[in-house]
């Protein structure tokens, strides 16, 4: 039912959209929109998140979009969760700098 990314490949499909993997290994579809991630999270609880929610990938990997795999958290809680396990995270240093919103 979703999709396995495993071997980074380069695209992927969910629910009949196409998702492109970015620079960072987050997919996102083409033409804009909502990452891969948080769409299966919302799909697997079958709710929507809050605009200031993220979703976060347990084990760091970005391309392990299991749904066991996945945890919503305010967005605060999950800067303070990568902040705890000392992850080096280029979103976050991203956002700090101005850039546009966290991917997911």
């Amino acid at each position: 039912m979703y999709p396995k990314t495993t071997g980074r490949p380069r695209k992927t499909e969910f629910n009949g959209v196409t998702y492109v993997r970015n620079a960072r290994d987050y997919y996102h579809p083409l033409g804009g929109g909502q990452a891969l991630h948080r769409t299966i999270w919302e799909a697997f609880c079958k709710c929507t998140l809050p605009a200031d929610w993220q979703v976060h990938h347990i084990d760091g990997n970005a391309l392990n979009n299991d749904p066991v795999n996945l945890e919503a958290l305010p967005e605060r809680g999950h800067a303070a969760k990568h902040h705890r396990l000392n992850w080096t995270c280029t979103h976050f240093a991203h956002r700090k700098n101005g850039a546009a919103g966290l991917a997911g």
